[in-house]
This record gives C-alpha cells, sequence and structure tokens, in this order.
C-alpha cells in the first residue's frame, strides 16, 4: 500500500493516539495547548527556514508534523469534554424545558430527553442542559412531542453508577451525550407550554420520519413487522423489544437494523447502477456525484440524522467524490478523511462503539473481499452472486470478530447463512419501502405495497428467529482482553497475507501470535477458574447475592427478583461471562432450607450461609430475630435486607462480625438511620445503594 496516496492515514493515526494518549494520562489543558501551539511553530520555522531544505531536517520535520497532529487529538479530547452542570439538586424546582427526543415508551414509562432552558426559582442557574426524563403513563404525556416545551416541577437526581462487576456503565454512556441526571415525573408535575417556533434541522427530519411512520401504519404494517421495518428503513428503534433486539444479535443481523453503512451503501450502490448506462464522461461523472451526495443526505435527512446514519454518510460522501475523482486508493483516503472529519468535529466519537465497528468493517471488506472472492471462481450467476456475498460477509467478519468479542462476548456461528438471506431482503425491504412512500397518495398501490412488505418483512423475522433457533447457533462467553484482542488481529492479519502470498515467514508470524494468543487466553481463564467471588449486588429495591466458583453458580434473591430474569441478567451476566461461569441457578431468599445439602460451594443454615470457608448471615427476612442467639455468632459477613428491625449496636451484640453490608433493598430512611449509628460509633458499612455492589474475591 503506497501511504503517499493516502495522505489521511498521517493525520488519522496520530490524531487517534492524541484521543487515547488524553483517556489515560492526565495533563493540563493549558500544558496540552502549549505542545500544540509550539509544534505548530516549529513546523512554521522549518516551512520558511532554509534548514528545510536539508534531508536530515526534512525528516524531522516529518515526525514534528507527527506531534501536532498527536496533540491536536490531546488538546481537542480535553476541549471538547463535556463538563457536568452544577445545578441545585438539593430541593424541588421549577423549570422550562424543552423534549430533545422521541418518547420511548415502556411498561409504566415513558422515557425522553429534556432540554432546561431556565430554572424559574433560581434564574442564574447554568441553562441549556440535558436531563433524561421518566414520565409516569398517562394519556397527557402520549400526546407530547419532540420540540414541545414544558413547565415542570421537579427534584432532579443525579445519575451514578450501580457498581456492579462488569455491568455496562450506563452514566458513563449518558455522560459522554453531556446527560448526568435525571427525573422521574408524574402527569400532575409538569404543564404543556407550547410547540417548537423556529427552525431546527433535526426537528424537521423528526417531523418528517414520524409522517414516514405513519405511511407505514397506514398500509397495514403493525407489530414485530412495523419494529424492524421502522429500524431497518428510518433508523426509528423505539418500537423495538428487547426479544427481536437479542434475535436479530444471537443470528449476526443485527448490523441491517442500525441504518448505517449498509443502508448508505444501498443507496449509493443503487444509484450508481443507475448511472452505469450513461457512460462515464466527465458531465456525467460530475452530475452523477452531485445527485449521489444529494440523495446520500437526503436519505439522512429521512432517517432522523442519527449518529450514526450521519457517520455512515459523510463516509459514502467522501466514497461518492473519492470515486468522481478517480484516483488510485482513493477509497482509503476517502475513508480516512471521513474519520479525520468526524473525529476533528467531536473526538469522542473514536471511542464509539458503532463507529469502530462501521470503520473496521469498510476497511476489511475494502481490504479482504476481492482476494477472498477471487481465491474461488463460480461460473454460474446464482452461485458468483451468492459467493459475492459470502465474501463480504468473511471480509466483514474478519475486521470485526476480535472487538465484537472483546465488546459482546459472543459470536454468530451461522453468520454466513444469516446474511445470505438478510442481505437481499433487506435490499429489497429497502427499494420497496421507498416505493411505498413515493406512492404514498396512491391509495390502491401503497396498500397492495404495503402488504407485499408486511410480508417481505414477516419473512425476514421468521428467517433470524429460525436461524436463532438452530443448534448451536451463538457461541456466547467468549473473552478477550485488550491486548489479547490487538493479538487477534495480528493474526488475522498475517494468516491473510499468507493465504494471499503463500510465503513462509508469513506462516511461521501466523503460528507464533496464535501461540502468545492462545497461551494468553489459557492463562486468564486458568486465574479465573481459581477465584471464588461473593457479591452482593446493587438492584433497585432488590437483594441479590452471588455465590460464584468456577464449578457452581448461585444466585439468592427475593422472590419479586427472581421472577424478573432481564433485571437479573442485566445486573449479573456481564459477570458471569467475564468470570467464566456457568450458567446461575437462581433461588429464593424464602426457601434456602429446601437447598440445604445440594450444593458443594454452599452450604445453608438457619443462622447463616456458609460459602466455601465464609460464613454470610442475612437479617430482614421472615422474622429478623430468627438469627439471635444467646451467644455471639461469629461470621464474614452480615447482609441487612429489607428494612431490617435492628440496630448497628444489636447486630455488634449478637453477632461477631467483620463486614456488615446494607444491600439496596433498604428505604433511604432506614440506610440514613444506620449512616448515622454507624458515624456515631466509628465503624464502616458498605451501603450498596451508595457505593455500589459489594464484591469480595478469594
Amino acid at each position: 500500500m503506497n501511504f503517499n496516496k493516502i495522505p489521511f492515514v498521517r493525520i488519522a493515526l496520530p490524531f487517534i493516539w492524541g484521543i487515547i494518549f488524553n483517556l489515560y494520562i492526565e495533563i493540563s489543558t493549558f500544558l496540552s495547548l502549549f505542545l500544540l501551539i509550539s509544534s505548530l511553530l516549529l513546523l512554521v520555522f522549518f516551512h520558511f527556514s532554509s534548514l528545510s531544505k536539508k534531508y536530515i531536517f526534512s525528516f524531522f520535520f516529518g515526525y514534528v508534523l507527527l506531534f501536532f497532529f498527536f496533540f491536536s487529538g490531546v488538546f481537542l479530547s480535553k476541549a471538547r469534554e463535556i463538563k457536568q452542570a452544577k445545578i441545585d439538586i438539593s430541593a424541588e424546582n421549577q423549570y422550562i424545558a424543552i423534549i430533545d427526543d422521541n418518547l420511548q415508551e415502556s411498561e409504566n414509562f415513558y422515557k425522553t430527553t429534556l432540554k432546561v432552558e431556565q430554572n424559574i426559582n433560581n434564574p442564574s442557574e447554568k441553562e441549556n442542559y440535558l436531563v433524561l426524563v421518566y414520565f409516569r403513563k398517562d394519556s397527557k404525556v402520549a400526546a407530547l412531542q419532540y420540540g414541545d416545551k414544558i413547565v415542570l416541577s421537579s427534584k432532579f437526581q443525579e445519575i451514578k453508577p450501580k457498581g456492579n462487576p462488569n455491568e455496562f456503565d450506563f452514566p458513563n454512556y449518558l455522560a459522554k451525550k453531556g446527560i448526568f441526571y435525571q427525573a422521574f415525573l408524574e402527569p400532575d408535575k409538569f404543564q404543556f407550554l407550547e410547540k417548537f417556533k423556529g427552525f431546527s434541522i433535526f426537528y424537521t427530519a423528526n417531523n418528517f420520519r414520524n409522517t414516514l411512520l405513519e405511511i407505514y401504519k397506514r398500509n397495514g404494517i403493525e407489530g414485530d413487522e412495523l419494529a424492524v421495518l421502522s429500524a431497518l428503513t428510518l433508523g426509528y428503534k423505539n418500537y423495538l423489544d428487547i426479544e427481536t433486539k437479542q434475535a436479530f444479535t444471537d443470528s449476526g443481523a443485527m448490523h441491517i437494523l442500525s441504518v448505517s453503512g449498509l443502508h448508505v451503501g444501498i443507496i449509493l450502490g443503487f444509484l450508481m447502477l443507475i448511472f452505469r448506462p450513461f457512460g462515464s464522461t466527465a458531465k456525467i461523472r460530475l452530475i452523477k456525484v452531485i445527485v449521489i451526495v444529494f440523495s446520500l443526505w437526503a436519505f439522512a435527512l429521512i432517517s432522523g440524522l442519527s449518529p450514526s446514519v450521519l457517520r455512515a454518510t459523510l463516509m459514502f460522501t467522501f466514497v461518492a467524490i473519492g470515486d468522481y475523482i478517480n484516483r488510485s486508493g482513493s477509497i482509503y483516503n476517502s475513508l480516512w478523511a471521513s474519520a479525520s472529519l468526524l473525529m476533528l468535529y467531536s473526538p469522542i466519537n473514536f471511542l464509539d462503539i458503532g463507529f469502530q465497528l462501521s470503520y473496521l468493517a469498510v476497511f476489511s471488506i475494502v481490504s479482504f473481499q476481492p482476494a477472498i472472492y477471487k481465491s474461488l471462481y463460480v461460473p454460474s450467476k446464482v452461485g458468483n452472486y451468492i459467493w459475492e456475498l459470502v465474501s463480504v460477509s468473511i471480509a466483514a467478519q474478519l475486521g470485526t470478530l476480535p472487538i465484537s468479542i472483546f465488546y459482546f462476548n459472543q459470536f454468530p456461528v451461522y453468520f454466513i447463512f444469516t446474511n445470505i438471506v438478510v442481505i437481499p431482503l433487506s435490499f429489497f425491504i429497502t427499494y420497496l419501502a421507498i416505493v411505498l412512500l413515493l406512492t404514498a397518495k396512491i391509495a390502491l398501490v401503497s396498500k397492495l405495497l404495503g402488504s407485499v412488505l408486511y410480508y417481505s418483512v414477516y419473512l425476514l423475522n421468521y428467517s433470524v428467529n429460525f436461524i436463532t433457533k438452530l443448534p448451536f447457533s451463538t457461541i456466547q462467553g467468549m473473552q478477550l482482553n485488550l491486548v489479547e484482542m490487538f493479538l487477534f488481529y495480528f493474526f488475522i492479519l498475517f494468516a491473510f497475507l499468507f493465504f494471499v502470498s503463500k510465503r513462509k515467514y508469513l506462516l511461521k508470524l501466523t503460528i507464533v501470535f496464535l501461540f502468545i494468543l492462545s497461551s494468553s487466553n489459557f492463562y486468564s481463564n486458568y486465574k479465573k477458574a481459581q477465584k471464588s467471588t461473593f457479591v452482593v449486588f446493587n438492584i433497585s429495591k432488590s437483594t441479590m447475592l452471588n455465590f460464584a466458583t468456577n464449578t457452581e453458580n448461585i444466585v439468592i434473591c427475593d422472590t419479586s427478583l427472581q421472577k424478573n430474569e432481564l433485571s437479573i441478567n442485566f445486573a449479573a451476566k456481564n459477570f458471569w461471562t467475564q468470570a467464566n461461569l456457568l450458567k446461575p441457578q437462581i433461588k429464593s431468599i424464602l426457601n434456602l432450607n429446601e437447598f440445604r445439602n445440594t450444593y458443594k460451594s454452599c452450604f445453608f443454615d438457619e443462622n447463616f450461609i456458609m460459602f466455601k470457608n465464609k460464613k454470610i448471615g442475612i437479617l430482614g427476612y421472615n422474622n429478623s430475630t430468627d438469627f439471635y442467639t444467646n451467644k455471639q455468632l461469629k461470621l464474614d459477613f452480615i447482609v441487612l435486607s429489607k428494612n431490617a428491625k435492628i440496630t448497628i449496636s444489636e447486630v455488634l451484640e449478637f453477632y461477631d462480625v467483620k463486614n456488615i453490608i446494607i444491600d439496596s433493598s433498604n428505604s433511604f430512611t432506614k440506610i440514613k438511620k444506620w449512616q448515622e449509628e454507624a458515624s456515631q460509633l466509628g465503624i464502616d458499612l458498605h451501603f450498596v445503594s451508595l457505593e455500589g455492589a459489594f464484591v469480595y474475591s478469594f
């Protein structure tokens, strides 16, 4: 690869290094700006100095240029960091705010984001910060729309992490979007003020998308078919339920529900196909690139201008322009240019998983697919088309497999079969949806198209669900740490280079990296297998204790939580995966005597739980005094639950205990009392709802 033909790689790589540097090493904004300006002044000096003509100094100039882009990444990522607004959360205040997103419906709430314009009780407070709001379900709430202005009365709460081991860091995810506070609103706590006034491209895009969704509904598309169609064509995911998302994830088809590279690529490919018969004169090529760029951004507008759509549209805009310029290597240069521009606008884009997956998939398709495709000759047209799809799917998987395992710990076994089915279907559905939207005013035609579209999406959903139910459809629990992820990439790179060139030294390097990767992964898993872990999870208003070894994974919890598998998995599934644990056996805390001698690692006594050599008592279920004895019972841990009718002094009187844990099933009032008593006694307690989950490994 000739790097002179892809100059943007020289910008993007040091810029990315600068962003990563800022994540892990703290330097002041002033110092980063000083180093940035210094490197810029050095560049200017060498450019105008006669020294630049000497070879050694021109070499030095290249390094200074790298440092300039490196410190650009450091400074811009520091400058773009979204600071938490300091607001009054000590009391209930009245606010004027604008609804900044579509309402997402759940069983009991509507969720959305508000942009606060004014604190009526404190007009001097900072304005235009975002708050995550949960409205109690009500017809009054259902009538609200994106852009509406409301007045509300609420006491905002800071969004804090649950602290559960390996749990998805939702507060950090929201913080990257500038959301640090949340509120829960009853219908009587807000009043509608006025509809949106003025012009906003995002408001216009959102309204346009809502109009298109109504067209789908009017033409008989509903239920799961509406949910998948609206996600596939318009990037609207509010209708998708957890089961549908999981099915598409497990089958390896989740990428078609995110309007991004695939969908924008479909539009680009369709337009290029249309222009093919017109030749390639300079005038035709100019008209083609103008039409393509306009169409891509029109599609982005229709799709609601979500971040993934903007990323893909910008990427393929550069690709289209690069194709117009017709320069060798332009596809790589276009990709690096679009990535550089996105990171320049917001360096935090680099940390977005969607950003990483999108660019890795496209880079690997461009790099690997031609060689994979040429490795097998298929004479028939149908067979050749299928092989082309397979080669694209393999290439994309090669580029995204290590990072997908790193983030998601699973691998869809039938991804090739899935893509052979879902990609042609998604092409057909996308084009048919476009025709339906264009003919929406012709009732007879639109009803017919709506019916065909409904059954096409039904077939797509059926295919995905069928694939997920095949034996061994998904390999769960796969793990790679950061170092192993990069080792995996080196293994893939050298294996592919050997596949292309058949050079022996590349085979040796492939084997070396495979050996290092396997050894590292084996050692990591061995270390995990030696651990026993006791966890008290932080799940709102619930008790959940986890006793985990390499041979047993036992969960005991309150009866209501036992029936809520979704909440349990959300809190603990990542921990179980990362620790290489077996599928958990979930038992009610009220029925422990039934399992007295069932497990090797746990023994359930009427006064305590013995986990390996650790004794754990639980107070608060049934009658708390059941555990009281005439002499001090020696315990390693006591968990106070369900507002146990006991003081900390009484705990210390009845038990010789090392650690007292207050779980998240207790009320705030009770926690406050125990806090005050512990402070007077001069002892430390672990408050799960305030400090996060309690984790003890030995």
